[in-house]
Order: C-alpha cells, then sequence, then structure tokens
C-alpha cells in the first residue's frame, strides 16, 4: 500500500507487532528478563523507533496527497469475543442501560 521494503518489515515492524503482543504491562512475568535478551530487544526498540516516525510521516504526508486511500470500513459480521470480553461488554451494557443507543449497523 505505501511501497514499503518487504525485508524492512520482516526485520523491524513484524517483530515489534510480536513483542506488543507478548511483551507488554499486560502480560507480566513473576521472574526477571535474562539481561542479554533485554539488551536484544532495547537494541530493536531504538532502531525500531526512528522506522516508525518515517512509516508514519510517509502515510500522512501521501494521505494528505491523496495517493494513497483508506478503504471504507465494512463490517462483515458480527464481533467474535473472548468469554471475558463478552462478560466485560455484557456489564457495559447493564451498567449503561437506556443511557447510550446501540450503533443501528
Amino acid at each position: 500500500m505505501v511501497g514499503l521494503d518487504e525485508q524492512l518489515i520482516e526485520d523491524t515492524f513484524v517483530p515489534i507487532m510480536i513483542l506488543r503482543n507478548e511483551f507488554d504491562v499486560g502480560h507480566g512475568r513473576l521472574a526477571l528478563h535474562d539481561i542479554e535478551d533485554l539488551q536484544l530487544v532495547y537494541g530493536l526498540i531504538i532502531g525500531a523507533e526512528q522506522e516508525f516516525r518515517k512509516l508514519l510521516n510517509k502515510i500522512v504526508t501521501e494521505f494528505s496527497a491523496g495517493s494513497i486511500k483508506l478503504p471504507p470500513y465494512k463490517p462483515n459480521s458480527q464481533p467474535s469475543y473472548s468469554r471475558p470480553m463478552r462478560g466485560v461488554i455484557e456489564a457495559l451494557r447493564k451498567r449503561t442501560a437506556g443511557k447510550v443507543e446501540p450503533d443501528p449497523s
């Protein structure tokens, strides 16, 4: 879509997304991480910050120029929630009953 180098995607963006999913405050551990592993992760993060800045700048510039467009959002089915998420959604519905209008789409 925005013409990124596939190697950059594989070497930087994919590992960062995996780390984001596996190595964040929502996935705490009781054991400390190995210092050598942490140094590798921090090295990736430091280098990735600049690449993400370049990517965001490229997207904003091209979007502003009209050379890229976002596809229209068309939900194709009902969301598939996990059991805990369904519980949260149902609790919120009960708490806000009569206060919030459901989305008609």
